[in-house]
């Protein structure tokens, strides 16, 4: 199991850019533009996330280092976590509970690692193994299981069921304990008193206002979204039913009914909540969250309802396959990470094209040029560009924006050359940025799709190459691929990508014997006007038949004229 740590933190390092993603970059910002703690609606917890990367940034320490450091600080709290719990408490059964926790569901949170719902459960695990220690007649012990139930409860609403649920399970299988049990249940139960009293309008509104307008519990007693929602759960968290079924079953058969009630109507309190906010049967980052505390109530089970219950044998048997689990979840984590690589590299690319414009620090991108949504578009792309920019230094930062985001709540009205869009609801100061990590000039945003070339393209065309990445590209018949292309432009005139030129990158396929099997490509928007080198995806559309053939990227003027570019690459239609 330390050896399943080991390889998260090595992932950590190695994702770090992947991990700036969304409120992970959010938070990541403030903690480096400010050198302190960050914390929104009173989620205390999320500052546990953010001691290292204080730290880093109070010494100064070069923005890219802090990233890492901050990306390898967050799988460090949950490795120092399990090691107290098999360590200290010496809860080996809780410990892989933990650890299993840590993984099932987590896709879209690994790479989000700022999510105070993932803490929250995490720290509730440890309260039951404080909960239940011998250690905890010592009154520190006490203080840090108080510490634990607190930070656990203030994380999200959601982990109230998660605590409710974990100390029932202790009174049903050890009874009433009056000294420990009474005042843990009365600081939960003023816990979520204050917490109910402090909500922040932002979570106000989260309660007061569904997610879709249509959700209802009622939802889930009609057949067709309580099919979608089972396929949800079988192609994203077969591990959940596959433990929840098992933990049923076994309390049933050892008539714990109590217990299985108690399981069953957390988990049922928990699905109904979220439904009724939501008609949360697609799988997207939000609802990855919302549901991660069933992950933490089936692995719990599982591990206190049906693996401590089994025989060496068969335990032997089922550890074997819990690491199985583990190691299957590592490498489907590992695949998101790779597509998200390409994100960041698009980030990267369009930034480092920005920093060969002079006056471009704040740019202004449209939307309809990216066609693969992961390249580039969320709503904290503002932010992702300002720090990746950031890493070549402070005067190369650069603030990069969609119309969409620039024009949101009109947000281009209050728009002036002493601020920036910080992201697409919030307009920030120049004067607020800590300018030992980042500089904007007092620039109006500027469109990047705007050359006006297309009379020069014969020009452009005698100084360009397209080439795949990849010399072998490998595809399925009839399918639709993205592949990454470089484009070198070596003459004094940006290559145009605005719409209206209808330039298109785009593609011609020949079989072995050099005959055409494809002239038309699909067509590819080019993202940005170009100078020197830039890399994107573009789509190709794969013959109807399998063999081996050649493929050559090239550029079209759309209705006139191809530039005829030579360079190729293999493609092996499976």
């Amino acid at each position: 199991m330390h050896g399943i740590f080991f390889v998260l933190l090595v992932m950590s390092v190695v994702f770090y850019k992947e991990r700036l993603f969304a409120d992970g970059v959010y938070y990541f910002f403030h903690v480096v533009n400010s050198g302190w703690f960050h914390v929104e609606h009173g989620r205390i917890v999320l500052g546990i996330g953010q001691i290292l990367p204080v730290i880093a940034s109070q010494l100064q320490i070069p923005i890219q280092f802090i990233a890492i450091i901050s990306s390898f600080g967050h799988e460090l709290f949950y490795y120092l976590l399990f090691l107290f719990i098999t360590i200290k408490l010496k809860n080996r059964n809780l410990g892989i509970a933990f650890l299993l926790a840590h993984l099932i569901g987590q896709l879209w949170l690994y790479f989000t690692p700022m999510y105070e719902i993932c803490y929250g459960g995490a720290l509730a695990l440890v309260f039951y193994g404080l909960l239940t220690s011998p250690k905890i007649e010592d009154d520190k012990w006490k203080l840090a299981m108080v510490f634990c139930l607190w930070f656990a409860l203030t994380s999200h609403l959601e982990n109230t069921v998660v605590l409710f649920y974990l100390i029932l399970f202790d009174i049903l299988e050890r009874k009433f304990i009056r000294p420990l049990h009474l005042p843990v249940l009365i600081l939960l139960f003023i816990g979520i008193g204050i917490e109910l009293l402090t909500l922040s309008s932002y979570e106000l509104s989260n309660l007061e206002n569904p997610f879709d307008e249509d959700a209802s519990f009622l939802n889930l007693f009609k057949p067709d979204y309580l099919l979608a929602l089972f396929k949800l759960f079988l192609n994203y968290y077969p591990e959940i039913l596959i433990f929840n079924v098992f933990s049923i079953l076994f309390l049933a058969v050892k008539s714990k009914w109590k217990t299985l009630v108690v399981f069953i109507g957390a988990n049922a309190s928990l699905i109904l909540a979220i439904n009724n906010k939501a008609n949360a049967i697609d799988f997207i980052r939000y609802f990855e969250s919302m549901y991660y505390p069933l992950v933490v109530l089936c692995v719990f089970t599982f591990l206190f309802s049906v693996y401590k219950l089994l025989s060496k044998q068969v335990m032997l048997l089922t550890g074997t396959l819990l690491l199985l689990c583990m190691g299957v979840r590592l490498v489907w984590i590992s695949s998101y990470g790779i597509a998200l690589k390409e994100r960041s590299l698009q980030i990267i690319g369009l930034v480092d094209q920005l920093q060969l414009i002079p006056e471009r620090d704040k740019a202004v991108i449209n939307k309809a040029n990216i066609v693969k949504s992961i390249d580039l578009i969320n709503w904290a792309l503002p932010i992702e560009a300002m720090v990746f920019s950031s890493f070549d230094g402070p005067n190369e930062s650069i603030s990069l924006v969609t119309y969409d985001q620039i024009t949101y709540n009109k947000k281009d009205k209050g728009l002036d050359t002493s601020n920036f869009l910080f992201r697409e609801d919030e307009i920030m100061p120049l004067r607020d940025l800590n300018g030992r990590y980042f500089s904007l000039s007092k620039n109006l945003y500027k469109p990047v799709n705007t050359a006006k070339n297309i009379a020069n393209l014969d020009v452009i065309g005698n100084n360009l190459k397209v080439q795949f990445l990849a010399s072998n590209l490998e595809v399925t018949k009839g399918d639709s691929s993205y592949f990454r292309v470089r484009i070198e432009n070596k003459s004094e005139l940006s290559l145009p990508s605005s719409l209206d030129e209808k330039i298109f990158l785009s593609y011609h396929i020949y079989d072995s014997a050099n005959d055409v099997i494809v002239w038309d490509g699909k067509r590819t928007p080019i993202q940005i006007d170009i100078s020197d080198e830039f890399h994107q995806n573009i789509v190709v559309k794969s013959p109807d038949k399998a063999g081996a053939f050649k493929i050559v990227p090239d550029l079209v003027v759309e209705g006139k004229k191809w530039m005829n570019l030579k360079e190729l690459s293999n493609l092996n239609v499976r």
